[in-house]
């Protein structure tokens, strides 16, 4: 429920559900995506990283999920890599 909007570059992107899921990604506006398995945890939360290392700054990482059940979510999240210097203060 803490959906964010940005994450810092060079940062990772880490996506938190309660429930298995496969996600798919993006960085380069579908033209690839990626397919990867999220993770459970001893807390019942399961994860999936993405690194943002290689990602320029403006970069837009777009999402959706497809749970155990099979079903789709729907929608498409997405969250923007954005210069470190925008988030840390000095």
């Amino acid at each position: 429920n803490q959906k964010s909007t940005s994450v810092p570059s060079g940062c990772t992107l880490r996506i938190e559900v309660l429930l298995p899921a496969l996600i798919l990604w993006t960085s380069d506006n579908w033209s690839t995506r990626h397919e990867d398995q999220t993770h459970p945890t001893a807390v019942g939360v399961h994860l999936l990283d993405i690194s943002t290392a290689n990602l320029a700054a403006d970069t837009v990482i777009a999402f959706t999920f497809r749970w155990s059940s099979g079903n789709w979510e729907q929608t498409n999240f997405a969250v923007t890599v954005v210069p470190l210097s925008d988030v840390v203060s000095t």
